[in-house]
């Protein structure tokens, strides 16, 4: 007892047989208070009620020795990318649970605890400042807080999710609109003024386009877009390959546009490398290069300057510093957007996905599109593993439905006259041509999926005539 408690007492008043302390000794009361508690202690921890660090907490009266590594508020300050009215907003749930409870300040061995856990949400749950909803939703705060504070992307730590005391989605927490409307979005490029707005704007339509999260638009690099080596062999056309794969990244040819290149990132839980996005579908890269000339001409300390061509930013968010950076350039980017058409900068995927449920895309296919959340049946498993190809048409089906080349016109148009765009950008023949062309699919997206599947088909079947042919001869029918 003398060792676990790490006390020093005089050795006439320890017992070391019976393991006692004489009531001379002035850590006699603490002492016994301990000794007593052992075996309760031990039950409860054997229950699996709360961790080994609080049942030691508890043993020796620890409450009040606290490092600041363990305190719930000051690590969500040294790690959150939030902005500043998103931290002043978060503390008042923090600072409720230090005003109503006797866990103040609140830590991570108390968020570890079961039982404390249980007895916070309880006094949330039963207080009269909360409504239902309003109860889960200070709950799910806690949790987002407690998540960024100690989690990671492979060990959650959402103490009151992980224990139910709430249902994960029951609550948005938000009155954020997540859907954009394709005409209020043209109609808001005429709201146009700045260099910075221009940026918003492109920055939307160009992150709605490769169906990504924007702050992924800061993790683009010429390592996640695929190219093309030189043909060696093997190709009776090669010079005429060799011709388009020199002109690769000349965006303003359609020579551009002839194999299919992908952006290739590893997004949401599931982590999968494999993006199902195609690069170089008009306009994307279009729009890809005007914003990275208005960003380097409008946010220059925020633009990269180095030679790959697919950098935008000097920074990357793949880490609290970069997310820090992005949330800066987001919380400008979203005021102007919902200034000029009412958009939110993240509503993008979401607008998207509801194209598509417009064009009867089957939810199972839209969710393996976008990469979304699966649950491990069969049936979606191979979704994930879908083929390309109808993932492509998919992608310019969502693209025709928002209007994407008719807002790009709209918009060069209003960046022209308000000589916003850079002298170096040309528009080309071939952009012309598309935008008068107006549309990337001439059917719908089925009637083009069908269309390649019979075209496959057709060409298997001469690639096995020869095979079935030898077969018969080996068979005799």
């Amino acid at each position: 007892m003398r060792k676990v408690t790490g006390i020093k007492v005089s050795e006439k008043h320890f017992n070391f047989k019976k393991q006692t302390l004489s009531i001379e000794s002035e850590h006699y009361k603490w002492f016994n208070q301990v000794k007593n508690a052992i075996s309760s202690e031990i039950r409860a921890l054997h229950n699996a009620e709360y961790s080994i660090e609080t049942s030691i907490r508890n043993l020796l009266n620890l409450e009040r020795i606290e490092s600041s590594g363990d305190k719930l508020w000051e690590n969500y300050l040294s790690k959150t990318s939030n902005s500043k009215n998103t931290i002043a907003n978060r503390i008042s749930n923090v600072r409720w649970v230090h005003n109503n409870t006797s866990y103040s300040p609140l830590t991570k061995l108390h968020l570890s605890d079961t039982a404390i856990v249980k007895e916070i949400a309880e006094a949330i749950k039963k207080s009269k400042d909360h409504t239902l909803s309003g109860a889960d939703n200070k709950l799910k705060k806690l949790d987002d807080l407690a998540n960024t504070a100690f989690g990671s992307s492979k060990n959650l730590f959402r103490s009151f999710q992980q224990n139910g005391h709430y249902i994960p989605g029951a609550s948005s927490g938000s009155s954020d609109v997540k859907f954009t409307d394709a005409y209020d979005f043209k109609n808001g490029i005429k709201n146009i003024k700045t260099g910075q707005d221009l940026e918003a704007t492109l920055t939307f339509l160009l992150s709605y386009c490769l169906c990504i999260d924007g702050q992924d638009l800061a993790r683009i690099d010429k390592s996640t877009i695929n190219h093309y080596a030189p043909y060696t062999e093997g190709n009776i056309n090669i010079d005429f390959a060799n011709n388009l794969v020199k002109h690769q990244n000349d965006f303003h040819l359609k020579k551009a546009y002839y194999f299919d290149r992908k952006l290739i990132m590893n997004r949401g839980k599931q982590q999968q490398r494999e993006s199902t996005v195609k690069f170089n579908i008009y306009p994307i890269p279009r729009i890809f290069q005007l914003l990275k000339l208005i960003i380097a001409k409008h946010r220059p300390e925020r633009a990269y300057q180095g030679s790959d061509p697919f950098r935008l930013y000097n920074f990357k968010t793949d880490d609290f510093v970069g997310k820090q950076k992005w949330k800066q350039i987001t919380n400008v980017e979203t005021d102007k957007l919902k200034r000029m058409s009412g958009t939110y900068l993240s509503s993008q995927r979401g607008t998207f996905n509801s194209y598509l449920s417009d064009l009867a895309v089957p939810q199972v296919v839209c969710k393996a599109f976008l990469k979304h959340s699966f649950k491990q049946s069969t049936f979606e498993k191979h979704y994930l593993k879908h083929p390309q190809e109808k993932f492509f048409i998919i992608q310019q089906a969502g693209i025709d439905a928002f209007d994407v080349i008719g807002a790009w016109y709209l918009l060069l148009a209003k960046a022209t006259e308000l000589n916003l765009v850079p002298k170096v950008f040309k528009i080309s023949k071939f952009d012309k041509e598309m935008i008068k062309k107006g549309k990337l699919l001439d059917k719908s997206w089925n009637e083009e999926w069908q269309e390649y599947k019979d075209t496959e088909k057709s060409l298997q079947n001469s690639f096995s005539k020869e095979e079935v042919s030898k077969a018969r001869g080996i068979l005799g029918f």
